[in-house]
């Protein structure tokens, strides 16, 4: 009794890479031909039955192995926090910038008052933004 691929349920990873890697390597080789040589192109699309196949561009397919895989999900994740710390940053900035901007005005008011309570020319102007 031969068993069928949709026996294994996506457990029998050899299988499942070896038909990736084929039909990678079939678009790979249908995207050369199709810029080769169309008439060919059409006539073997036709004659595999491949009615609405597209065309993708293939690159040649990389095994990842574990480790890379582990470097890529690190560096994503860092990635990730690195900008989540950097949105609080920017949230806390903002906030201590009102608060910033609450106290230079205040301390502008002291400062006219004062100047007032002196007697000083009006004319001197303190910049306010």
């Amino acid at each position: 009794m031969s068993k069928n691929l949709e026996d294994f349920n996506g457990k029998n990873k050899t299988v499942e890479f070896f038909l990736y890697r084929q039909i990678h390597r079939r678009d790979r080789l249908m995207l050369q031909l199709f810029y080769k040589d169309n008439k060919r192109y059409e006539w073997l699309k036709n004659k595999l039955n491949l009615c609405g196949y597209e065309l993708q561009e293939a690159d040649a397919y990389k095994r990842v192995t574990r480790y890379e895989k582990f470097i890529g999900e690190v560096k994503k994740s860092t990635r990730e926090k690195r900008l989540a710390k950097i949105e609080e940053m920017k949230t806390e900035f903002e906030e201590r910038k009102k608060q910033f901007l609450i106290e230079r005005n205040e301390a502008l008011k002291e400062i006219q008052q004062e100047i007032k309570n002196l007697g000083l020319d009006d004319d001197i102007q303190l910049f306010r933004n």
